[in-house]
Parts: structure tokens; sequence; C-alpha cells
């Protein structure tokens, strides 16, 4: 059994591991997707590890990430490479670290596998701003003065004579008519 005290972060992993993390992107702008992969090498069961998570994900949106295993020359898994999209829901420096901790039975001590942060220019575009918010107190539009001799209802608006005659017929003779439905329903 594995000692106690597992971090936060722990992926139920023992073994030896290391992470890397790589972008084609140059720059970001606010709801801009990017394309982050997250290469994780080790010596443990990589078959059952989740993509490590970022860091400090408040300021980002994140799409499930896909993940496509490093075969070695004898058929084992060796690593695992995680695609995953991000996209900034705010003003951010970069795309975040990665990490998470494993049990490493050499040192007999939990570890944690991390990437250096990936520091990215920020852009703004026309579309998707600056990402600063700042809220802006507006005053609601007077309302207006309707008088109440000119509201009419929406079956009055239309002139008497457009109707044609008006069908009127006692209560029980609308029973009476729908009394083939009824028996049909029955």
């Amino acid at each position: 059994p594995l000692p106690p005290g597992a971090p936060a972060n722990f992926a139920d992993m023992v073994g030896e591991y290391s992470i890397t993390a790589t972008t084609q992107a140059k720059s970001l702008a606010m709801h801009e997707a990017v394309e982050v992969e997250i290469t994780v090498k080790g010596t443990g069961n990589l078959e059952q590890l989740e993509c490590p998570k970022p860091a400090d994900a408040a300021d980002w949106k994140l799409v499930p990430a896909t993940r496509k295993p490093i075969v070695g020359p004898n058929g084992e898994t060796i690593g695992m490479v995680f695609s995953q999209l991000l996209r900034p829901t705010a003003e951010v420096g970069g795309i975040p670290s990665f990490s998470f901790s494993y049990f490493d039975p050499k040192k007999m001590e939990y570890r944690q596998a991390a990437t250096a942060p990936i520091p990215l220019q920020w852009r703004d575009t026309e579309t998707t701003g600056s990402g600063i918010q700042t809220a802006v107190a507006a005053e609601p539009p007077p309302a207006g003065t309707v008088p109440v001799a000119e509201m009419t209802d929406i079956y009055g608006y239309m002139p008497r004579a457009m109707y044609g005659r008006d069908i009127t017929l006692p209560r029980w003779m609308w029973y009476l008519l729908y009394l083939p439905a009824a028996l049909v329903f029955a």
C-alpha cells in the first residue's frame, strides 16, 4: 500500500515520470484556441494516466484532450502524448504549467512532474477585444408616455368590417358540435 499524505493532484501512478509541453502558437488572443502537446514519459502504467491539468485553469476554457501512445521497439508503451486545446477567457501572460503527482518507488516518496509555463505575448483583435472588462454604469432609457386611451387590445385592432359576421352560438350548441369528436376519441 502507498503511504498516507498523497498530494491533491495525485494521479494514482507509481513509477518514474518526466513531462514536457510544446506549442506552435506565437501569441494569445481572447477566445482563440491554442493547441498544447503534453508529452509524458515514464516507467509506470501510462495507459491509465489522464491528461495533466494546468496549474491555473481559472482563466482558461479546456477542451477534452486526446491521447496518442508512444510505443517502444518491443511494443511497450514508453510515453503518452496528450493534445490539449485551451482558450483564454481573460488576458493571460502565457500557457500555464501542467503537472501531476506520482509515487516514486525507488525514493519511496510522492513526487511531482511539472512543465514550465510557456510565456506568450497577448494580442488584441477586432472581434475579441483586449479581454479587459470594464463595467459601464448606464442609466436605462426613460419610459415613454403612452396615453391609456390609445392602447387597444390586439383583437380590437382590426376593423369589424374585416371579420365578416360574428358567429355566436349558444353554449349547448357548441357541446353538440363537439359530441362527434368526443365519440371518436372514446
